[in-house]
């Protein structure tokens, strides 16, 4: 199977909904509460807003014009649209939408695999991609992380 494919659409998919609804299956969770359910409809969508535009933004054809490949160095630093406020929205969209599956169906063991995600992007991926990137754009990766957060703006 094309690596491409794997990392750019059946890892998020996975990510996001299979794995979500698979522990709610086995965990026998079920809906909440209508206000549940509602907050977190709403936490989804803007989740699943946040990580599309951002997904898009990085993984445009126009941003490998070069190289052709997101495994390569992209042609330029994407600092535009939620980048602006965050350095790394795809996650924050990621978070959301997990969040929403253990609103909507509250279980302990949907609020676990936030938590076991949130953790291991944060202490794994996150290092990974932020040493990457700055090897790529050492100048103007050290400027955007001085003034733009990783997760929250103004905050983290």
């Amino acid at each position: 199977m094309n690596r491409v494919l794997v990392f750019l659409y059946i890892r998020p998919l996975l990510m996001i909904a299979v794995f979500p609804w698979l522990i709610a299956v086995l965990s026998g969770a079920a809906a909440g509460t209508a206000p549940l359910v509602l907050v977190g409809l709403i936490v989804g969508a803007l989740g699943s807003i946040l990580l599309g535009s951002a997904h898009w933004l990085v993984y445009r054809p126009a941003q490998w014009t070069s190289q052709r490949s997101p495994f390569g160095t992209p042609d330029g630093l994407v600092t535009t649209g939620p980048y602006r406020y965050l350095r790394h929205p795809q996650l924050v969209g990621v978070y959301a939408v997990i969040l929403a599956w253990a609103l909507a169906l509250p279980h302990w063991t949907l609020f676990a695999y936030l938590v076991a995600t949130m953790v291991t992007s944060m202490t794994v991926a996150v290092r990974a991609e932020e040493k990457q990137v700055e090897q790529a754009f050492p100048v103007r990766y050290r400027d955007y992380r001085s003034r733009t957060r990783r997760f929250v703006p103004g905050v983290v």
